[in-house]
């Protein structure tokens, strides 16, 4: 229904996701594309002139550019302990055999991850898009903005300018 529509968004908007990894260097590259998008088409700093997405920096709070890492409260900080998968803010753990997603029921191991903004439950990227991703910008999960210009592309999913490349040769 509409109603359900509206309220999807609305929750879409108001918690946002952004994706996981429990490799540590890929979730730094994904922490950063958040805090890139949230930059460039949210101003929420200065023109950035000198970003490359494709760097991988060792530290993940800051890199040479001086960009500061978003650590907003969307961040549930998640790693890999052992065998287990630890959730920071929630002082929980399970078996990394258990860490699977909602819907498609895969193990989320050596997958990018979200959390459900309604549900706060685990699904793999592709997942995640499917179930929340009308208005959500496929590599960083950002909100769109119906004012935003994006690239609609593959499969229907929405891509801001900065993200679209090939994925073969990271080409924009």
């Amino acid at each position: 229904t509409t109603e359900a529509n509206t309220a999807m968004v609305e929750q879409v908007f108001s918690t946002p996701s952004r994706l996981h990894s429990l490799n540590p260097k890929r979730d730094a590259k994904l922490r950063r594309d958040c805090s890139i998008f949230d930059r460039l088409y949210r101003g929420s700093s200065p023109a950035l002139s000198n970003i490359d997405a494709d760097d991988d920096d060792e530290n993940e709070d800051d890199d040479e550019d001086g960009i500061k890492m978003n650590d907003g409260a969307d961040d549930e900080r998640v790693y890999l302990e052992k065998d287990e998968v630890v959730f920071e803010h929630q002082q929980q753990r399970i078996h990394i055999h258990e860490f699977r997603c909602v819907d498609t029921n895969k193990l989320l191991k050596d997958r990018d991850f979200a959390f459900g903004p309604s549900d706060g439950k685990p699904r793999t990227r592709e997942a995640h898009l499917e179930r929340f991703g009308e208005w959500l910008e496929a590599a960083t999960l950002r909100p769109l903005k119906k004012t935003d210009d994006f690239i609609v592309a593959c499969g229907g999913l929405k891509w801001m300018p900065f993200f679209f490349r090939c994925a073969k040769t990271g080409i924009r």
